[in-house]
């Protein structure tokens, strides 16, 4: 309703949205606990998990873009000096849910995928780590790194 009430220059309803939300962005997910949302804590760990990297190597901050499917991050990796943008792309190359490829595709047509599109893999200009943009299906591909960590860590337990 709030897509259709600004095409028609109307002020949009605002029921659910309050602050509003067609064609704008939230520019936080979430209330913030110590400067960092919950969303923020669970997206950290899951991308740790997927990538076997410490969350306090991935601080994520998310921001709400509506767009009508997919989800998209900009990365900026803390990483050991000397690890670049080559060691990372190599790295996330040889990972079965992850396609590495410039340009990245956009999220909209990442829909039915589990596979998260990575790319701008590029070395952060103050050597602090690496920069990178990955878009994904939202709902397969998390819903298969989640099964796929899930797996991993019974497996290592020698439970499966």
């Amino acid at each position: 309703r709030q897509v259709v009430a600004l095409s028609n220059g109307a002020e949009p309803p605002l029921a659910k949205c309050p602050d509003g939300l067609a064609f704008d962005l939230m520019g936080a997910l979430g209330t913030p606990t110590d400067d960092w949302t919950g969303a923020e804590r669970r997206v950290s760990a899951e991308l740790a998990a997927l990538v076997r990297l410490p969350p306090a190597h991935l601080p994520i901050t998310l921001v709400l873009v509506p767009t009508f499917a997919g989800v998209s991050l900009a990365v900026q990796l803390s990483l050991a000096p000397g690890v670049g943008a080559e060691q990372v792309r190599a790295a996330l190359d040889a990972l079965p849910l992850v396609q590495v490829a410039d340009p990245v595709v956009s999220p909209h047509k990442t829909v039915g995928e589990a596979t998260a599109h990575v790319g701008r893999i590029r070395d952060d200009p103050g050597g602090q780590g690496v920069h990178l943009w990955v878009t994904a299906d939202n709902l397969r591909f998390c819903a298969s790194a989640n099964v796929l960590a899930i797996a991993s860590q019974m497996w290592r337990e020698n439970l499966l």
